[in-house]
């Protein structure tokens, strides 16, 4: 006899990680607060992919890394080089080119015309040609940076036209720019010394915290607003600085993160907006990327502020997602990331958290950089907070250096589209993807109906065989590229309720599952009966 009832088609295609405390205004196929390592950017629920040692053996001391940077010449040579809390800059996991400097700040690296330059926000500003043996001091120092004991902090590149220069600042509110072309040259001469201080003092009593180019303009912020540098006259006597139209700055600069075609800028209260929208809406508030889905709560009660200097934000193109680099409450070091991926629409756009409670991953990072591995293979790698290894993200073996961690969706408890009526939940069917036809994954799941929490399940997800872009095959008339193969699984519930709860995981490595919808199929039982109330005399 065939099913006689009524079945409910969830796409987790749709919908993304959502904080809303209203559960009842959330898609059913939405993720609330307690999923984890679930990427998006293949469409679907699919756990994240593993993170793996890109060096076999720890750098000596296990240095915490403060930078890493894809140093790569005209020649073709390349080196990764990376900044520890030991105060050397390495240019290869063993080799170093420069020690006794900073051990507690961030360093940035930058590189013009072949010649590496970086700071450790507290000595002389270094240069590098990539053969020497050593570092060496710039050339020429901007006379300022002796005068005032104080020292470059960012290093920026930005040009206009066939003009091109470095630029910095420095903790006094004061901008410099190289010589045109030459990184080694920041004297008064060739060089450009801006004293700003009374331009923000007078503002906002506040101090620089970042720069960064876009467009053809360099953008300069303290924590509430930022400038724009008017460099276009060739006399730079004339340049100055314009306040942006928009009321937002940054917290500092290692929470920029630069997209194919926009910037996305953290503020010190945890909100991140988008530079092209706020530029239009002249509100950070109103262009934030956190609000729609409530991200900007979860930060508030998860994530502790008060250590945003040691946040990181950047943009992964394997994946098109900005992974912002975050402390959770009650940890002294970053350990999670949230993936923001800018294809979708933007309260649809958040992953679950990356992160591994059991054992070091690629997210238990301090620094991040995008690495040219090969010819059109571009990396984002990260660098450890205290074991001395670089990691690779994104990798198929879906362990952390063989380590398990779990995969899991949590969806809200859902009336599916009628929270009153009572329903006879029968069964869920789930359906997916694998990479092999033998590649069977099992999983876990958690329900809940009306809010009472019932026996976990195992379930198996059976591939189906056949290719799915196999001409043999046709399934729903739904095809996919390279080599995957649809899964199914069937799981009968039995219970009478007015709404389910759903939560899948799996925590085995190697297991890769990718789920695209999950079908439940319900037998109406009627609507909660309506108490009636007889007006009575007073």
């Amino acid at each position: 006899m065939g099913y006689i009832g009524e079945s409910v088609e969830i796409d987790l295609n749709v919908g993304g990680f959502n904080n809303n405390p209203n559960f009842d205004s959330l898609p059913p196929s939405a993720m609330r607060d307690g999923s984890i390592n679930i990427t998006l950017q293949d469409g679907g629920r699919r756990k994240r992919g593993g993170t793996a040692h890109v060096n076999s053996s720890a750098v000596s001391g296990t240095p915490q890394l403060m930078r890493l940077y894809d140093y790569i010449l005209t020649t073709g040579t390349q080196f990764l080089m990376m900044a520890g809390n030991d105060g050397k800059l390495y240019k290869n996991f063993t080799d170093t080119i420069k020690t006794g400097l900073s051990t507690t700040n961030y360093w940035d690296i930058s590189a013009m015309n072949d010649l590496l330059i970086f700071t450790d926000g507290a000595s002389t500003l270094q240069t590098w040609d990539g053969a020497a043996g050593s570092s060496s001091d710039v050339s020429t120092l901007a006379p300022d940076w002796a005068a005032d004991s104080l020292f470059p902090q960012q290093l920026v590149l930005h040009g206009r036209g066939l003009s091109q220069r470095m630029w910095t600042w420095t903790t006094n509110n004061k901008i410099f720019g190289s010589a045109i072309f030459d990184a080694d040259d920041w004297g008064a001469t060739n060089g450009f010394i801006s004293d700003t201080s009374q331009v923000f003092a007078t503002r906002e009593g506040g101090s620089l915290t970042a720069m960064y180019e876009f467009g053809d303009s360099l953008f300069i912020t303290t924590a509430r607003n930022t400038y724009i540098l008017q460099d276009s006259n060739s006399d730079k006597s004339t340049w100055g600085f314009t306040l942006a139209q928009f009321n937002a700055g940054a917290a500092h600069w290692r929470v920029l993160a630069r997209t194919p075609n926009d910037m996305l800028v953290m503020m010190d209260d945890g909100e991140i907006y988008s530079l092209v929208t706020v530029n239009a809406k002249g509100d950070y508030k109103a262009s934030s990327i956190t609000k729609p889905a409530f991200i900007d709560r979860w930060i508030r009660d998860n994530i502790d502020l008060t250590q945003i200097a040691k946040f990181h934000m950047n943009y992964d193109p394997k994946i098109r997602a900005v992974l912002v680099f975050m402390v959770k409450s009650g940890s002294t070091a970053v350990d999670v990331c949230l993936p923001y991926f800018i294809d979708r629409p933007v309260d649809q756009a958040w992953g679950a958290p990356f992160e591994n409670g059991d054992s070091d991953c690629g997210y238990d990072a301090s620094v991040s950089t995008l690495v040219r591995v090969a010819v059109g293979d571009y990396r984002l790698r990260t660098g450890s907070n205290s074991t001395g290894f670089v990691w690779d993200l994104n990798q198929t073996t879906y362990g952390d250096n063989s380590n398990a961690y779990t995969g899991r969706f949590t969806m809200p408890t859902s009336g599916l589209g009628d929270n009153i009526k009572l329903k006879m939940f029968k069964r869920i069917v789930f359906t997916g993807f694998t990479s092999s036809a033998d590649d069977d994954e099992t999983l876990t799941l958690a329900w809940n109906t009306d809010g009472i929490t019932k026996a976990s399940q195992s379930v198996t997800f059976i591939a189906l065989g056949l290719k799915v872009n196999d001409p043999a095959a046709i399934v729903d008339q739904f095809t996919v590229g390279g080599s995957n193969y649809h899964m199914e699984a069937i799981l009968s519930l039995g219970q009478p309720a007015r709404r389910l709860g759903i939560s899948v995981s799996n925590n085995t490595v190697g297991d890769d599952f990718y789920l695209t919808s999950l079908q439940v199929d319900a037998k109406p039982l009627g609507r909660r009966p309506t108490p009636s109330i007889t007006s009575q005399a007073q």
